[in-house]
């Protein structure tokens, strides 16, 4: 995205360059604002450690009482980096609010 915004600044002649460049941080921040929504098969995941994982689990509210197997699906799917909505969203249907935002800013996701 960034390559195609410079790419597309550099062509663009004359006095069109001002305006291009002032609109798009707004046009490069609509891919960023939509990647939270996107399946996390649409992403590329970057693997998280599995400490910081487990120290965010552990911390997290609302993951206190659920069963192992449900613990293990998200942790495993947090190690290996996918989006956390998504993990969540699989293992309970709606994710809970608490949960999402706990774990959220404690591996300083962007979904």
């Amino acid at each position: 995205d960034e390559l195609a915004r410079l790419n597309e600044a550099n062509s663009d002649g004359g006095d069109e360059a001002p305006a291009t460049r002032s609109t798009a941080p707004e046009s490069a921040s609509a891919p960023a604002d939509s990647a939270p929504g996107q399946p996390a098969s649409d992403r590329t995941p970057t693997p998280r450690d599995p400490l910081l994982v487990a120290g965010a689990m552990r911390q997290s509210r609302g993951l206190g009482d659920i069963p192992d197997n449900e613990r293990d699906r998200i942790a495993t799917g947090l190690i290996e980096g996918e989006c956390v909505r998504d993990v969540l969203k699989e293992v309970f249907g709606t994710p809970p609010g608490d949960a999402l935002n706990d774990l959220v800013g404690a591996l300083d996701s962007d979904c």
